[in-house]
């Protein structure tokens, strides 16, 4: 049987660790952009490829907090390194 208030707790714990790593790996990215290390490379991308990842991502996490998550269709295009973007 498990402890409820622990399995929150390890969850928020899991939640804050992904959103740190994620902040560092970017925070990476950018240094290593400005250090000319790593060129990007500037292209169309469709926003809504993005929005339907993030859906993807996290709902399974919304749905566990009794949330809908739900992205709006767009048709938008905007110039940037996909790759880079992706990380964020």
């Amino acid at each position: 049987m498990t402890d409820a208030p622990a399995q929150r707790l390890l969850r928020k714990l899991d939640d804050t660790l992904t959103s740190m790593s994620g902040i560092l790996n970017t925070l990476l990215d950018i240094n290593q952009i400005d250090a000319g290390v790593v060129q990007t490379e500037i292209e169309p991308f469709a926003v809504s490829n993005l929005l339907g990842k993030l859906v993807a991502e996290f709902d399974d996490l919304a749905r566990s907090r009794s949330l809908k998550l739900r992205a709006v269709s767009s048709s938008l295009n905007i110039l940037t390194d996909p790759a880079f973007l992706s990380r964020c």
